[in-house]
């Protein structure tokens, strides 16, 4: 906002929330062939994406990363020159964070094509996996900036705290509370540095964080679903298993590290989730 044309804005808001955005919701949420990799190709249960991580932040910020390189701006006067973003209204940045952590956990329940599939223990257990991974996503932040800084910088651990909910939305319901924290800390982890890769290596002025605080965590948490969902929740997810999977009754959505009683699903659901991302961000980009 502000570097393009307003009738451009327009425009690309438009084509995105009425042509990108759908289609991409298709080939994951309305039984295209994204969703169908499980039952067409035998990858799992096909690209799991059950609150919108890569439908929405991946792809949007793969579409806003195009326009940040059409659309360059000059340094904003006054903008920091070390890993921290400049501060500006930090309150604001706080309360946001907490809004999107709260309107995530609202998502995650009210989404009409996929969560008949899931047990409202399972909805339970993705809310509670939310919460922890934005918890681990501001660890770092706040840690960093208070040892580089001396002090904690509000701006950046919010970041920190919208990656982790990200990253958590991608995995919400199919694992553990352990691997949910932990993902929310890598999310976070990566948000100091790329913050810094993208402002002042690449030159691209992302100002509200978008690339930081949707793109890169959602990609990480829907990678780590291939190796973390650990089969206790999904069981029939996109048609796939409806009765038994891999010879175990009721076992749903698995990767790497599964529960005591359900067998190993890897690589496949990992594949499944490589070939979803690559997909959205290159949709989005393109």
């Amino acid at each position: 906002r502000g570097r393009a044309p307003a009738s451009a804005t327009l425009l690309l808001a438009l084509v995105l929330g009425g042509v990108v955005y759908p289609l991409a919701g298709n080939w994951v949420q309305g039984g295209g062939w994204l969703s169908a990799l499980g039952r067409n190709l035998a990858l799992g249960h096909g690209f799991v994406d059950a609150g919108g991580a890569g439908t929405v932040f991946l792809l949007a910020s793969a579409f806003a990363l195009a326009a940040i390189a059409v659309w360059p701006s000059p340094r904003r006067e006054g903008q920091s020159r070390n890993a921290l973003p400049p501060p500006y209204q930090p309150l604001l940045t706080v309360v946001g964070s907490l809004m999107l952590l709260a309107g995530v956990i609202g998502w995650l329940w009210a989404n009409p094509l996929q969560v008949e599939t899931l047990s409202e223990l399972a909805l339970l257990r993705g809310s509670a996996n939310i919460v922890l991974a934005a918890a681990g996503g501001s660890l770092i932040p706040l840690l960093y900036t208070w040892f580089v800084a001396g002090r904690s910088d509000a701006t950046l651990t919010s970041r920190g705290l919208a990656a982790g909910v990200v990253a958590g939305l991608a995995v919400a319901p199919f694992v553990q509370t352990g691997p949910a924290l932990l993902v929310g800390v890598l999310a976070g982890a990566t948000v100091p540095f790329v913050t810094y890769i993208v402002d002042h290596l690449l030159h691209l002025d992302d100002a509200t964080g978008v690339l930081v605080a949707g793109g890169l965590p959602a990609l990480l948490g829907l990678l780590l679903l291939g190796v973390f969902a650990d089969g206790a929740a999904g069981a029939g997810w996109q048609l796939t298993g409806t009765g038994s999977y891999l010879g175990v009754a009721g076992q749903g959505v698995s990767g790497l590290l599964v529960a005591a009683g359900f067998q190993r699903d890897f690589p496949g659901q990992l594949q499944a989730q490589v070939i979803g991302v690559v997909a959205l961000a290159l949709w989005g980009f393109v």
